[in-house]
């Protein structure tokens, strides 16, 4: 989202700067434009190839009129001796008939009347000038140019293009970085909204209502999560009891009676029993994966003595004939500590081991591994019961990551428990399996130095 925001202020930037190029470009072309209409020196010039010279008399030919006249220019020629007009074409009356030197020099220089006028030296050495409408020329009181400042004008240009560009760059990075102060907070905290803020979105000036909405939905979020959570867990608790009864009553009613029929549904009740037991154990583990205040209580396991003290425990249980346990630990004469609840280790344990129970009822053996590595430990839990299909199997990696309820009956969310509590130790969890041969779970956990 951030990369987004970003991206779209640079285009923002680059728009801008092609604006700039293009009013540079349109500005160069209408300059271009005008340069090319005629200017006073081509007419100039276009009016003395049309003057000639009758005797004394100077005429200017038909052409030349017409050019004079759509241009509403007038025209008169100075005698070079005397000063007197000799020829002129629709001159206006307030002009003198005679000039002297003086005025010749002042006029041919700047203007006559108020008209910009433009002079030229006929062969014979009179002066032909031009006197174009006012207002349409402005011309300058100084037409020369120091030598050295002509050779600086390209190092100006660059400088101020350089200044420019440099500051459209300070703008951006200015710019940017003002974005981007305020909206960090937002744009973490919208990241960061479905797990919950760790604090308030601060106050941010003129992004008040954004702050306020966020900040509003994260205490909803939280009440409603908890509310969740209390509720999950009174459920849970309420639902113990009468399953600890029913549990016992078709124990004791199991070893007491002696029909076949009423011993396997005795027995019947008893598996269920235990499922729906395992069902809420699990559904505790996820409500408490799910706290606040879950990784404030976590503490060094011993890896092998946790899982031989469960080991012992099951077998003690008397519950599963039908199978077989064997723990390997690979040549370890030094405890293996690994960071969580001890109740998560003894649960990841459990729904390992009931899964391979709970998918081979002919009985089966099960092997539990442990192997240490330089960083981390790995926890293997392998039967060589029925296994599964290589699309099941995909079929079941699938669902670790998208829990379903509806579906705890046929895929069970045992191994969706155990992949969350590795996960959130910072582990994983993978799976292995050959149809009629062998499942496989391996449990991968970073290893804790003492």
């Amino acid at each position: 989202m951030k990369h987004s925001l970003w991206r779209n202020i640079q285009y923002f930037f680059l728009v801008l700067v092609g604006i700039i190029v293009f009013n540079v470009i349109l500005l160069g072309t209408l300059v271009q434009y005008n340069v090319q209409d005629e200017s006073a020196t081509e007419i100039l010039a276009a009016t003395v190839r049309e003057v000639s010279q009758n005797d004394e008399t100077y005429v200017l030919s038909e052409a030349g009129q017409t050019l004079l006249h759509e241009n509403n220019i007038w025209s008169i020629v100075i005698d070079q001796d005397t000063g007197e007009v000799s020829g002129t074409f629709e001159t206006p009356a307030t002009l003198p008939a005679q000039f002297s030197r003086v005025d010749i020099l002042q006029f041919s220089r700047f203007y006559l009347n108020d008209y910009p006028v433009f002079s030229h030296i006929l062969d014979s050495g009179d002066i032909l000038v031009l006197g174009f409408p006012k207002d349409s020329y402005i011309r300058f009181t100084a037409n020369y140019w120091q030598q050295s400042f002509l050779k600086t004008v390209p190092f100006i240009i660059m400088g101020i293009i350089s200044v420019n560009l440099l500051m459209i760059a300070g703008l951006y990075l200015y710019t940017r970085w003002r974005i981007k102060s305020k909206l960090d907070p937002i744009v973490d905290g919208i990241e960061a909204l479905p797990d919950g803020l760790d604090d308030r979105i601060p106050h941010i000036s003129g992004l008040e209502t954004i702050t306020q909405a966020l900040n509003k939905s994260d205490q909803l979020l939280k009440a409603s999560q908890q509310f969740r959570q209390q509720w999950l867990a009174g459920i849970t608790h309420d639902l113990k009891t009468p399953l600890s009864v029913i549990f016992t009553y078709a124990n004791l009613l199991e070893g007491r009676t002696t029909h076949p029929k009423d011993k396997r549904w005795l027995q019947t009740i008893q598996k269920e029993s235990r499922y729906i037991e395992n069902l809420i154990n699990d559904l505790n583990v996820i409500n408490r994966l799910q706290s606040e205040t879950y990784k404030n209580q976590l503490e060094d396991i011993d890896v092998v003595a946790a899982t031989r003290e469960f080991i012992v425990e099951l077998i003690n249980m008397n519950a599963y004939d039908l199978y077989t346990f064997q723990f390997n630990v690979d040549h370890i004469d030094y405890p293996i500590y690994v960071r969580m609840e001890r109740k998560m280790f003894d649960r990841m344990l459990h729904n390992l081991i009931y899964n391979a129970i709970n998918h081979n009822p002919q009985g089966c053996h099960i092997r539990i591994s442990i192997q240490p590595f330089d960083h981390f430990t790995r926890l293997s839990v392998r039967d060589n019961g029925t296994g599964t299909s290589a699309d099941r199997l995909q079929e079941v990696r699938s669902r670790l990551n998208q829990p379903d309820i509806l579906t705890a009956r046929n895929s069970g969310i045992g191994l969706i428990v155990v992949n969350q509590i590795a996960t959130i130790h910072g582990g994983r969890l993978d799976l292995a399996s050959e149809p009629g041969q062998y499942f496989e779970a391996i449990i991968t956990l970073e290893s804790v130095n003492q």
